[in-house]
């Protein structure tokens, strides 16, 4: 029965069953028509993903399931497998990225440097003097 694998999944994770996790289950049993083996496997599915079983999630795995004509555990889990293979196998192409060409600019300092020219200390001395009479 659903709902005693549901408390049993539960009591193991230490939480407890809420009435919309009935709600859920009643649900998916009565107005979906799914067997209970499948509704149980459809709840561990659920808690790989949340620590509630919410109908949203449920609804999810249950219309996928329907909709690739699955109807026996068996063809749930092969099909769960395969899935996750899927996932964990695809490659991503990763976008070319633009290098803009910038300058460097110590280099740049390097090739337009002017020669400096070096000052005796005469002549800066008699720029010194200079410097003062005009003022």
């Amino acid at each position: 029965m659903p709902t005693d694998y549901l408390y049993e999944l539960k009591e193991k994770k230490g939480g407890y069953v809420t009435a919309n996790e009935k709600k859920v289950i009643f649900r998916l049993q009565d107005q979906m028509g799914l067997t209970p083996p499948l509704i149980n496997l459809i709840v561990h599915t659920c808690f790989e993903y949340n620590a509630v079983l919410t109908n949203n999630l449920a609804d999810r795995i249950a219309n996928d399931w329907l909709q690739q004509g699955i109807t026996t555990p068996t063809e749930a889990i092969a099909y769960l497998k395969e899935r996750k293979n899927k996932r964990n196998h695809q490659y991503y192409r990763t976008p070319k990225k633009n290098i803009r060409k910038t300058t460097d600019w110590s280099k740049y300092e390097k090739q337009h440097q002017t020669k400096k020219t070096t000052m005796s200390a005469e002549e800066r001395n008699r720029i010194f003097r200079e410097f003062g009479k005009n003022e």
